[in-house]
């Protein structure tokens, strides 16, 4: 069976075979287990997908916050980014940018600091809210944008956690329907942000396969049967 790969801050390429996890229980016809975290989270992706580290690429080693970290069904170049050939970089840029719309498949993780008000058993009104206005911060939401729909939050139980699900939709520069969806989850010491930002011709397309990733996902942090 094909394993998922993973990029490393040295560009080699990890493979991590299906083992047994709390969340093969669980797990969605055609995926299996990324371990490459596991001291934060685990998680199951499709069969064959890449995760795509770009602050360890960048400063060659891996971190518990920074930028984001990319999951997608065709594998990024970390080794051809670092080397700085320029081919190689409009490549990789270019698979970052099809994820960030939805032609390519996949999502991104961003991980932050947590903030007062953030644990595993929750967000407070206060961290809500300004989790909220942090996304709607976003250029699709920004000046002279449509913005469809404000982004909004719901309670959603993530990772074993509490969280909440953000929705919005917004535009492009040239006018084209784009959507905001994020699974936001903390453990009291970092705040995970899934994003998944689409245009609105792909949302559909890769919705389900985010929710499904998301429904496996385990954090380290989260009380032992938790879900």
């Amino acid at each position: 069976m094909e394993s998922v790969r993973a990029v490393t801050g040295s560009g080699m390429l990890l493979a991590f075979s299906l083992v047994a996890t709390p969340l093969q229980a669980q797990q969605p016809e055609g995926f299996e287990p990324y371990l490459g975290m596991k001291d934060q989270f685990e998680i199951s992706l499709p069969v064959g997908w890449s995760v795509y580290d770009q602050g360890a690429v960048l400063s060659g080693k891996p971190s518990k916050t920074g930028l984001p970290i990319v999951f997608s069904s065709e594998l990024i170049d970390g080794e051809a980014m670092k080397s700085g050939g320029g081919q190689a970089v409009e490549k990789v840029l270019k698979q970052l940018s099809g994820v960030e719309v939805g032609a390519i498949s996949g999502f991104s993780l961003e991980r932050v600091p947590a903030k007062k008000g953030t644990s595993c058993n929750g967000f407070d009104k206060k961290a809500e809210k300004k989790l909220l206005a942090l996304l709607g911060t976003d250029p699709m939401f920004g000046s002279g944008r449509t913005i469809r729909e404000k982004p909004h939050a719901e309670p959603a139980a993530i990772g074993g956690c509490q969280g909440i699900r953000v929705r919005g939709k917004g535009t492009t520069s040239t006018g084209e329907g784009k959507m905001l969806d994020v699974f936001a989850v903390s453990d009291g010491e970092v705040l995970f942000l899934f994003v998944l930002r689409n245009l609105d011709e792909n949302y559909p397309k890769i919705v389900g396969t985010f929710e499904k990733a998301i429904s496996t996902l385990k954090l380290a942090a989260a009380p032992t049967g938790g879900k």
